[in-house]
C-alpha cells in the first residue's frame, strides 16, 4: 500500500468533519416548475415557503443575467446548523443548500426575510455559475458539466460573491447587504484607512474584515452600475461566460468599460473615497490599548467588572475579564460564537455551540463560577442566546427549523415553560430581563418592520414598546428597570440609544465612527458600547443620561410617530399572543413571502440519493507509453443532499487487456472505499512493422476500505473503527508467465483521538493533540505476510505567541512474519483522524527511504519542529494568475529507530533541518500548501536532502 497512500488524503480528509445530514431521518422530496426541493419531513412547511420564494425571485434573476438554467436546481433546506448560511454550486448538477436558522447579529441582520434573502442570494450563483455560451458551451455538449468548462467559477471570489451580494440588495427598502448600516460601516473604515490594491482581494487574504470578498464586490459593481449603467454589470457577466481560457479577469472590463481591471480598479478606489469622504470622527475614550481581533456580547457585572467573550485570532476565544490595566484575564476557554450573560452573583451564563448527536452543529447552555468552573446545563438545546432572570432563572431564546421562541428555564437548564412562540417570518435577534425580573423584553423583525417588544412575566401580556423600518442589534435594561439601552440605525449609523418608559422619549447616547455592535449592562451610571474599528472591534465607556436630562429631551416627528404606532401595536402584539400564532404567522407568510400553499407541488416523494448519483460529465483518459496503449474516461458524482460521493476513472489497455483506473467513494463521511490500478512497462522491442511490441510489464493494485463511528464534539473528536487494505504488485512476462512481487491483505481496528485546532492567524493547528492506536492483522487473509502490526502515532501543538512548537511521537511493533517498517524521506501523510492502513514508510528527514540501518519490524520515530509565520503578503497576480498569501518558516530536529531483534535499538538516527512553507493560490480558486525544506541526516547513512512537498509535515 505504500506506493498508492497519496491516492486516499483526499477522501480521508473529508471525514475529518462528519456533521451534517443525518440520513436515519425521514428525508423528502417533492417538484416544482424548476426546482427539485429536499427536506425532512418536519420542515415541510418551510419547504413550501422555501419553494415559492425561489420560484418568485427566480425570474427576475433570470432575466437580468440573460440565462434560464438548463436543468431543475435542487434546493435542499438543512436544520443541522444553528448558523446562518447557504451555499450554491454548479457541480456535478446545479444545487443550493439553505440554513434555515435565521441570522441574530451582523450585517445579515436587515430588513429581508432570512429564507427570501439568502434564497435570493444563492440562486445568483445558481444562474451565474451555469451561464455559459461560446466554445465553452458547444464543449459541454460534449463533455457534460465539467468543472473546467464553468468560465464564471473561476473568477476571484470578490466578483462571484460580490454579484450575488449587489443582486440581493434594494437600498431603498434596506434591502440586502449593500448600503446597509454595517456594510457601509465596513466599507467607511476602509476608505479612512486605505483601500485595498486589486491584487491584494483577489488573494482573499487574511486581513480585517473577512468579510472583503462580499464588501469589495458588491461595491465595485455599484460603482460599475453608476459609473457605466446598471446594464455594464450583467455585460460584464456576459462576456466572462464565453471564456474557453479561464482567469481572463484582466481584459475582461474592456469591451464593456474600454478599461483592463487595473484601470478600473484605480477609477473604482477614487469612486469610493469619494462616496465616503469626510466621515472620519474623533476617537471616544477607548477601554482597550489596541483593537481586538473579536469581541463579543460585553457585559458588566455587579461589581462594575467588564466581562466579555475575546478572540485574539491565534488562541481560541475565552470568556475574560478586563483588568484595570486595560488587559483581559482569561477566565475560561469558549466555542466561537458563544455569548454571555452574568447575575448578580457573578454567575457567567453562556450560550455556546456544540455538536449534537455526531451530526448536528447546535447550540447549548452552560454556567461559568469561579468556584465551580464550566457546567453544561442543556444537550441539543439549540439555545441561541440567554439571560439571567434573578440568580436561579434563565430567559433563553430556542430556534427550531427555523423558528424561534422564547422560553423559560431554571438555574440548571430545565426547560419549565414556552413564554412566546414567534410567527413565521418573525425573527428575535436578541432578548433582555429586567433586574426586578417582571418583565422581559425582545427585538422582533418581520416583514421588513422592527419592534422592542415586552412581556409582563406575571401575566403574558404583550405590547410593543418601539417601532422602526430600520435595523435594532442588541437590547439591554437599565438597573432601574424602566428604561432600556438599544442599538438601531440612525441615518446609515448604528448607535446606542436610551429609550424611557415614563416619557416615551429615545435618545441617542454615543457618535459612532462606524457602528455600534452591541451594548453593555450598565452599572453606576455608565454602559460600554462594542464598536467596530480598523482592525478589528473596541470597546469605549460611556454616561447614562440623568433623570433630569430625560425630560428635557426633544422627540423628533418620526419617533413620535413611532411612540403613537406603539400603543397600537400593543394591542395587535397582545390579541396574537392570547389567540392562535400560527393561524397569525400564515396571514403573515402569505402577506411578506408569497403564498407557499399556492406552489404547485408535484411528485412528493421519499428521498432517493439514486436520482442524482448519476455522474453529468466525462473526460478522456489516455496513456500511450513503450507499446501501452489504454483509453478511459473520468467521471465524478454525488446525490444531492451529499450522502454519497465518488470519483471513478476506469482504462483499458488495449495491447495486453487490462483494466486500469480508480475508484474513491463516501459514504456520511464515515464509509470509504477507494481502490486503484496501474501499469508500468518495464521492457519493450520494436517488432517487424517498427511498433513498439510491450515484453514485460508490471500490475499494481491497491485498495482500502474504512467504516467507522464517531463520538464528536468541538473539542474532541473519537473515532473507532475497522476496515481493510490488500495491495498486490505483479512482473507480467508477456507469453511467458507472472511473477508476484508484493501480495498483501490485512484486516484492521483502529481508535484515534483528536483536539486539535487552529483560529485564523495561527500558523495551521496550534493547540490540541491527536492519538492514533491501530492494529493490523494479515491473518484473515492469504498472502505474502502473516502476524500482527501494532502502531501508535501522538502528535502535540502548543501555541507560543504567534507562534507554534509541534511534537510527534510514533512507535510501531510487527510480529515476525510481518512486513519490515522503513524510516526515511520526507514525505508524510497527515493525519485525519481517519488512520491509513499498511503504511510502512516512516519519514525521517535527511534520509533515503530503504536504507538497511533504517528498517526493521520495529521503528521509533520522534520529532520537534518549531512554526512561525514570516508574513502575509496577500497579493495575486492576474497575468498569470498565480497569488501568494501566507510565507511560514520551521525548523525541525528528529530523531528514529529501526530494529528487529533486540528489545531496544544501539542507535537513534538524527535529522535536522529547516522549511519555507508558501500558501500558493492558483487560478484564484484553489489553495495550496507547498513545503520547500532541507534537511542534513547527522549520523551515517545520512547527507543531505533537498524536496518540495504539498501539506505539513505532520
Amino acid at each position: 500500500m505504500k506506493r498508492f497512500g497519496s491516492l486516499l488524503v483526499l477522501l480521508w480528509s473529508v471525514g475529518a468533519a462528519a456533521v451534517g445530514p443525518n440520513p436515519s431521518h425521514d428525508w423528502r422530496s417533492f417538484d416544482s416548475q424548476h426546482f427539485v426541493v429536499h427536506f425532512e419531513a418536519d420542515d415541510r412547511p418551510q419547504a413550501l415557503q422555501a419553494a415559492a420564494i425561489a420560484e418568485r425571485v427566480l425570474p427576475g434573476i433570470v432575466k437580468d443575467l440573460n440565462w434560464q438554467p438548463r436543468s431543475k436546481t435542487h434546493l435542499i433546506l438543512f436544520d443541522d446548523y444553528d448558523l446562518a448560511n447557504g451555499f450554491a454550486t454548479p457541480l456535478p448538477f446545479s444545487h443550493t443548500g439553505i440554513f434555515l436558522t435565521p441570522p441574530d447579529d451582523g450585517e445579515l441582520l436587515e430588513n429581508s426575510d432570512w429564507l427570501e434573502l439568502v434564497i435570493t442570494h444563492e440562486l445568483v450563483h445558481i444562474v451565474h455559475l451555469d451561464k455559459v455560451r461560446g466554445a465553452p458551451k458547444f464543449l459541454q455538449n460534449i463533455f457534460g458539466r465539467y468543472p473546467l468548462l464553468f468560465p464564471n467559477a473561476w473568477q476571484p471570489t470578490w466578483l462571484i460573491e460580490g454579484l450575488a451580494t449587489y443582486h440581493e440588495s434594494d437600498p431603498s427598502q434596506h434591502r440586502g447587504r449593500l448600503d446597509n448600516a454595517l456594510f457601509d460601516a465596513y466599507m467607511r473604515l476602509e476608505v479612512q484607512n486605505g483601500v485595498k490594491g486589486l491584487r491584494e482581494i483577489n488573494s482573499s487574504g487574511r486581513a480585517f474584515p473577512v468579510n472583503k470578498a462580499y464588501l469589495y464586490g458588491a461595491y465595485f459593481y455599484r460603482f460599475l452600475e453608476q459609473r457605466y449603467g446598471a446594464d455594464t454589470v450583467y455585460r460584464l457577466v456576459d462576456g466572462y461566460s464565453d471564456n474557453i481560457i479561464p482567469f481572463r479577469v484582466h481584459s475582461n472590463p474592456v469591451a464593456v468599460t474600454k478599461k483592463p481591471m487595473d484601470e478600473l480598479w484605480l477609477e473604482f478606489q477614487q469612486w469610493l473615497n469619494e462616496r465616503f469622504a469626510g466621515g472620519n470622527k474623533p476617537a471616544e475614550g477607548a477601554l482597550l490599548a489596541t483593537p481586538a481581533w473579536q469581541l463579543d456580547t460585553p457585559v458588566l457585572a455587579a461589581d462594575g467588572r467588564l466581562y466579555a467573550v475575546v478572540d485574539d485570532g491565534i488562541r481560541r476565544p475565552y470568556l475574560s475579564r478586563l483588568g484595570s490595566d486595560g488587559e483581559w484575564r482569561a477566565l475560561q476557554a469558549l466555542q466561537a460564537g458563544a455569548r454571555i450573560d452574568i447575575n448578580r452573583r457573578g454567575d457567567v451564563l453562556i450560550a455556546q455551540p456544540e455538536i449534537c448527536n455526531n451530526y448536528h452543529y447546535y447550540y447549548d447552555l452552560y454556567r461559568w463560577t469561579e468556584a465551580d468552573g464550566l457546567t453544561r446545563l442543556s444537550q441539543c438545546g439549540r439555545y441561541r442566546f440567554a439571560a439571567w432572570r434573578g440568580d436561579n432563572a434563565m430567559v433563553a431564546l430556542r430556534n427550531d427549523s427555523g423558528r424561534a421562541a422564547v422560553v423559560l428555564l431554571d438555574r440548571d437548564g430545565t426547560e419549565t415553560r414556552t413564554l412566546y412562540q414567534a410567527f413565521d417570518n418573525e425573527a428575535i435577534p436578541a432578548l433582555a430581563v429586567s433586574a426586578d425580573g417582571a418583565r422581559l423584553a425582545w427585538l422582533s423583525k418581520q416583514a421588513g418592520q422592527w419592534r422592542v417588544q415586552e412581556m409582563q412575566l406575571a401575566d403574558g401580556s404583550v405590547q410593543t414598546l418601539l417601532q422602526s423600518d430600520t435595523a435594532l442589534l442588541s437590547l439591554r435594561y437599565l438597573p432601574d428597570g424602566d428604561d432600556l439601552l438599544s442599538v438601531r440605525d440612525q441615518n446609515g449609523v448604528f448607535n446606542v440609544e436610551q429609550w424611557s418608559r415614563t416619557t416615551r422619549h429615545v435618545v441617542t447616547l454615543t457618535d459612532a465612527n462606524a457602528a455600534v455592535l452591541a451594548v453593555s449592562s450598565a452599572q453606576a451610571g455608565r454602559f460600554v458600547s462594542l464598536q467596530l474599528v480598523h482592525g478589528g472591534y473596541q470597546l469605549y465607556q460611556h454616561a447614562l443620561l440623568a433623570p433630569a436630562d430625560k425630560a428635557v429631551v426633544a422627540v423628533s416627528a418620526s419617533d413620535a410617530g413611532q411612540s403613537a404606532a406603539s400603543e397600537t401595536s400593543a394591542e395587535v402584539a397582545t390579541a396574537a399572543t392570547e389567540t392562535k400564532p400560527t393561524e397569525t404567522a400564515a396571514t403573515a407568510t402569505a402577506t411578506n413571502t408569497g403564498d407557499a400553499t399556492t406552489v404547485r407541488v408535484e411528485n412528493e416523494r421519499d428521498y432517493s440519493a439514486l436520482e442524482t448519483l448519476a455522474p453529468r460529465a466525462w473526460f478522456p483518459t489516455a496513456m500511450v507509453a513503450d507499446g501501452a496503449l489504454a483509453f478511459g474516461v473520468e467521471l465524478f458524482g454525488q446525490d444531492a443532499v451529499g450522502w454519497h460521493q465518488y470519483t471513478l476513472s476506469p482504462q483499458y489497455e488495449f495491447s495486453e487487456g487490462e483494466l486500469l483506473g480508480s475508484l474513491v467513494y463516501g459514504y456520511d463521511q464515515r464509509h470509504f472505499f477507494a481502490v486503484f490500478r496501474e501499469m508500468e512497462v518495464t521492457d519493450s522491442i520494436e517488432n517487424d512493422d517498427d511498433e513498439e511490441e510491450i515484453v514485460s510489464y508490471e500490475l499494481r493494485t491497491a485498495a482500502q476500505w474504512i467504516s467507522m463511528a464517531p463520538w464528536l464534539r468541538l473539542d474532541h473528536r473519537l473515532r473507532v473503527g475497522i476496515g481493510a487494505a490488500m495491495a498486490r504488485e505483479t512482473y507480467e512476462l508477456v507469453d511467458v508467465g507472472r511473477i508476484t512481487l508484493q501480495d498483501e491483505k490485512l484486516a484492521a481496528a483502529f481508535f484515534s483521538y483528536d483536539s486539535r485546532r487552529g483560529n485564523w492567524w495561527s500558523e495551521g493547528n496550534n493547540s490540541g493533540q491527536y492519538l492514533s492506536l491501530l492494529a493490523e492483522s494479515y491473518d484473515p487473509f492469504d498472502g505474502e505476510y502473516e502476524g500482527r502490526v501494532y502502531r501508535a502515532d501522538w502528535r502535540g501543538q502548543f501555541a507560543l505567541g504567534h507562534t507554534s512548537l509541534a511534537l510527534r511521537l510514533t512507535e510501531a511493533k510487527g510480529d515476525e512474519r510481518t512486513e519490515p517498517f522503513e524510516l526515511g524521506g520526507s514525505y508524510n501523510s497527515e493525519q485525519f483522524g481517519i488512520p491509513r492502513l499498511n503504511e510502512r514508510d516512516l519519514a525521517l528527514r535527511g534520509y533515503d527511504n530503504g536504507e538497511p540501518e533504517l528498517t526493521g519490524k520495529r521503528a521509533r520515530l520522534a520529532g520537534i519542529e518549531w512554526r512561525t509565520p514570516l508574513v502575509d503578503l496577500d497579493r495575486h497576480l492576474m497575468v498569470p494568475p498565480v497569488g501568494l498569501n501566507r510565507l511560514s518558516a520551521a525548523v525541525f530536529y528528529e530523531a528514529g529507530a529501526a530494529w528487529t531483534d533486540a528489545s531496544k535499538p544501539e542507535h537513534y538516527y538524527r535529522s535536522a533541518g529547516v522549511e519555507l512553507l508558501a500558501e500558493l493560490k492558483l487560478g484564484y480558486r484553489l489553495g495550496l500548501l507547498l513545503r520547500a525544506g532541507f534537511a542534513r541526516g547527522l549520523d551515517e547513512p545520512g547527507g543531505d536532502e533537498v524536496y518540495l512537498q504539498l501539506g505539513r509535515s505532520f
